[in-house]
């Protein structure tokens, strides 16, 4: 026999991942955020009030799925960014590149230090050690969705701080057209 809550997850369980489905088609991710639904209701139950609103229920599935499709979006920006990196063509010859790719990399270690050592240290590990962000969230204990923010922010900064470089260290001529002066001062 099926304490309370036993009965609401079998009665419920079916129509709940039709719902999420719904929301996410083809993303395969309705039984997860179905489950994980389950868990958080499960966790605000209490003796008096064994099966809470079937409402709850859909609430907390419906905040789960947007987080999800929120976070694929941002992987995808993340993963497009990667993509476009990759594909950019280098046409500077021999020596030239050479030259440049170690001012570069200069650049990203300068950028790399302005980061706190957390984002630092997940930045480092998804896009120079090429680790998932569910392998980095086991290894450093945070979440996943943690992870991905330190990933985003770190990404953010970096640009920023390459960019704001590149500019100053532009010829006079073209700081001038990007609205920069000659000192590097706005």
């Amino acid at each position: 026999m099926l304490d309370p809550f036993g009965r609401f997850y079998r009665d419920n369980l079916h129509m709940l991942r039709a719902y999420v489905a719904r929301l996410l088609p083809g993303s395969g991710d309705a039984e997860d955020i179905a489950s994980e639904a389950f868990v958080r209701v499960f966790a605000a139950t209490t003796p008096e009030r064994p099966v809470p609103p079937r409402a709850y229920l859909y609430t907390a599935a419906h905040n789960l799925a947007m987080n999800q499709h929120r976070w694929r979006r941002v992987r995808a920006t993340l993963d497009m960014d990667d993509e476009a990196m990759a594909e950019t063509p280098d046409p500077a010859p021999g020596a030239d590149r050479d030259l440049i790719a170690r001012q570069r990399l200069v650049l990203l270690w300068e950028a790399l230090d302005q980061l706190s050592p957390r984002t630092r240290q997940v930045f480092v590990m998804r896009k120079i050690e090429r680790l998932t962000n569910n392998e980095i969230a086991e290894r450093l204990g945070i979440s996943v969705s943690g992870v991905e923010k330190h990933v985003l922010k770190g990404l953010r900064s970096c640009r920023a701080y390459l960019e704001l470089r590149e500019d100053c260290n532009a010829p006079v001529g073209e700081r001038e057209r990007s609205g920069g002066r000659e000192n590097g001062s706005a």
